[in-house]
């Protein structure tokens, strides 16, 4: 974008930093054992709806917001009043001595998420067209890790004062919102949109358009199982005799390398790869879900690495698709079906791994229990490859939206 303006640049900024805030719920991932000790009287279950009752939480709102913002309601106008609430909710609990009126600062900061999550990609899409599209969704995918690191950088740091000093790293919400004052600009409506999905006989667009189920099976079922595997990681690691906690930290922490890499990967991806894209990435994070079963910690996190690579430039493609079924006028619609599906697979992923621990279990199976649910992971991939390459065909259009 050759002569881009400095308000162009800011704009670009402010739509990054709300895939920044996208993830704010890390920030309690590293700070969880402190939040335990302050509330010694809790159970401990309750204690944890501190990190998961947000996501639950935005399931719903993620759903209304990408209705509704793009189309009755203004992109900007929306996020000057849902912003501010979101910082308001994150910082509250500093002021709060009981778990339950954390629970309720959270579970408001969690439909405000719900909110912002969609917005960042929804104004991606309805902003730039071709190989730009490609380009800055592939960015988005850096601003995940980066995100991921800041925040679990900050709750870590923060954690050492004081449970209550953890919230306070939710004021960095103030750059995310001056971003958006000073430089997001309102992308403009398409007058005539040629990607708008079919009506219906009664004139309205349909309410679930073609390929609308398999898109949000397909998204649900690989976060599924790529919680899964996040979720089994550190039992593999002590029960093999491989490592310690610090062990599993550390692999762990080559997903942010691997969702960069695949932003910087994801448009010579598109270049090159014509055919297949979607099958071809879920049939690698299949091949790396096998590192998994390897008593080696370099091993797994390669593997780990590689397969987040392979996992966000998947989402990429996916995100494309959602836009090219509901049209690119209706962006925020199409990132909101992939934000909800994300979240339900998040939260089956603990009954999912939790069933099939129990089923390696009850049949006396020859392998350790807590490597079974990587194993039916790698099943689900290899399934969802060759079921999207059968109904899908080689689908060259998922890079070519316009």
């Amino acid at each position: 974008m050759s002569g881009m303006k400095k308000r162009d640049f800011l704009g670009i900024f402010a739509i990054y930093s709300l895939i920044f805030l996208s993830n704010g719920t890390l920030l309690l991932s590293p700070a969880m054992d402190t939040l335990v000790l302050a509330f010694p009287h809790e159970p401990y279950s309750k204690v944890l709806l501190t990190y998961t009752l947000p996501s639950l939480v935005a399931l719903p709102f993620t759903v209304i917001s990408g209705s509704v913002v793009g189309s009755r309601v203004r992109f900007r106008t929306m996020l000057l009043v849902v912003v501010p609430c979101y910082m308001a909710c994150g910082v509250a609990p500093v002021l709060l001595n009981s778990l339950d009126g954390v629970l309720l600062c959270r579970a408001l900061y969690g439909a405000c998420l719900g909110m912002i999550a969609p917005q960042g990609n929804a104004l991606i899409l309805r902003t730039f067209h071709s190989e730009e599209r490609w380009r800055y969704l592939g960015y988005s995918n850096i601003m995940v890790g980066m995100a991921g690191v800041v925040f679990q950088l900050l709750g870590g740091l923060l954690c050492g004062y004081g449970w209550r000093y953890i919230f306070l790293a939710y004021l960095v919400t103030l750059i995310p919102l001056l971003l958006i004052l000073f430089g997001l600009k309102e992308p403009e409506a398409p007058t005539k949109p040629a990607d708008a999905p079919a009506p219906t006989q009664t004139g309205r667009p349909s309410l679930l358009p073609k390929g609308v189920i398999p898109l949000f099976l397909l998204v649900a079922f690989l976060y599924m199982s790529s919680q899964t595997k996040m979720l089994t990681l550190s039992s593999i690691v002590a029960t093999q005799g491989i490592g310690d906690a610090k062990t599993s930290a550390g692999i762990l922490s080559t997903a942010t390398a691997g969702a960069m890499l695949g932003g910087v990967v994801f448009p010579w991806y598109c270049r090159r790869v014509t055919r297949y894209r979607i099958p071809i990435l879920i049939a690698l994070l299949a091949a790396t879900t096998f590192c998994n079963l390897v008593d080696s910690p370099l091993v797994i996190g390669v593997g780990y690495a590689v397969g987040t690579m392979a996992f966000m430039m998947n989402l990429n493609l996916m995100t494309l698709r959602a836009s090219r079924i509901f049209g690119t006028q209706a962006s925020s619609r199409a990132m909101g079906l992939i934000q909800f599906a994300d979240k339900c697979g998040c939260f089956a992923a603990t009954y999912f791994a939790t069933a099939a621990v129990w089923a390696a279990e009850a049949a006396r199976l020859p392998i350790n229990k807590y490597k079974m649910p990587v194993v039916a992971c790698a099943g689900i991939y290899m399934a969802a490859a060759v079921l999207d390459a059968l109904g899908n065909g080689p689908d060259t259009s998922q890079c070519d939206t316009e």
